[in-house]
């Protein structure tokens, strides 16, 4: 099923005391993604539970580890899909 879906670019955070899934699904689609050609990347919080990143604010520890790389993947995966837009043309 994963192989008939065209995924956008994709950014996962997990926590590894997350109760819901096991860390290997996670690392398992990633890999499933970049082996299929998407821009795919994974962050990984030693301790933190499923959902751990609902109330955070900007600053503090999981606002640095998760969404400042999370904004920056979504930067760089803009950019190079404008560069490969202006390429087309």
């Amino acid at each position: 099923m994963v192989n008939e879906i065209q995924y956008p670019p994709v950014f996962q955070s997990m926590g590894t005391e997350d109760e819901v899934f096991h860390i290997s699904q996670v690392l398992s689609f990633d890999m499933k993604l970049k082996g299929m050609g998407v821009e795919s990347k994974v962050c990984v919080v030693e301790g933190k539970g499923h959902s751990f990143d609902m109330k955070i604010e900007v600053g503090d520890e999981i606002y640095a580890s998760v969404i400042v790389p999370a904004v920056d993947f979504t930067e760089m995966c803009v950019a190079s899909s404008r560069s490969n837009d202006e390429s087309r043309m």
